[in-house]
């Protein structure tokens, strides 16, 4: 909360908290229907377009851009949404010299990479649960999901000066992956950036706060472009 205030954010009306759905943002005090209860800015936002074109003249950035451009896992380039996912890794492998380091401290652990069916193993132990979803779409998405960070994890060991084991490994990628599946928001920001048919200029964004809502699915909440950056509307 400290860090999106010092960057001019308004959260004066949320606190964290543990809940139901686990640890969240919750209101502080009554909002009035239609009203903004926190902002979010622009640049406290991650997406897919920080790591892409002209940048600040950091070699370190440049080189990681350039990686991400050569990029290549099965014939294709990477799209927006795994460019996305690498982004969040390699910030987080630049710790505190991160612009966004106290928003990925607060992302939670792997423990969230075992409550995806990705990460159940059921070739290794027929007990596991994803058996028992044996020839479902949940069960053919999920190896499906294997068999492509499978594909990217080899693609990135043939470049381990930009993509080193020990910040781009098997299991960091899973939990990229589990961060990106279970929190990216998709929104409408200056420059898009997502690689989508629909070709709307909208992009996924990780959007701290914002993705730390849980919300019931009949909330009749809204997303809003304020004057900052992007607020939740209390519905």
């Amino acid at each position: 909360l400290e860090w999106i205030k010092s960057e001019g954010g308004d959260v004066d009306s949320v606190r964290i908290a543990g809940g139901p759905g686990g640890v969240g943002v919750f209101c502080a005090r009554d909002v009035p229907r239609g009203v903004p209860f926190f902002q979010c800015p622009v640049r406290c936002v991650m997406r897919a377009s920080d790591v892409k074109g002209a940048r600040r003249g950091d070699a370190d950035d440049d080189a990681f851009v350039a990686a991400l451009d050569a990029l290549v896992v099965d014939d294709e380039p990477i799209d927006d949404r795994v460019r996305l996912q690498l982004h969040l890794l390699n910030e987080r492998a630049r710790g505190s010299r991160s612009k966004w380091a106290p928003y990925i401290r607060s992302l939670p652990g792997r423990e969230l990479v075992g409550n995806l069916p990705v990460s159940w193993a059921c070739e290794e132990d027929p007990d596991e649960l994803l058996c028992g979803l044996f020839d479902t779409h949940m069960f053919r998405k999920a190896h499906e999901d294997k068999s492509w960070l499978n594909k990217l994890s080899g693609a990135l060991l043939e470049d381990p000066r930009n993509f080193p084991a020990d910040a781009f490994g098997p299991d960091l990628l899973l939990w990229a992956h589990a961060m990106y599946w279970s929190r990216a928001i998709w929104l409408k920001l200056p420059g898009g950036g997502f690689s989508s048919a629909s070709n709307d200029g909208k992009t996924d964004c990780l959007v701290p706060l914002l993705d730390s809502c849980n919300h019931a699915w009949r909330s009749r909440h809204d997303t809003g472009r304020g004057a900052i950056g992007y607020s939740l509307v209390a519905g």
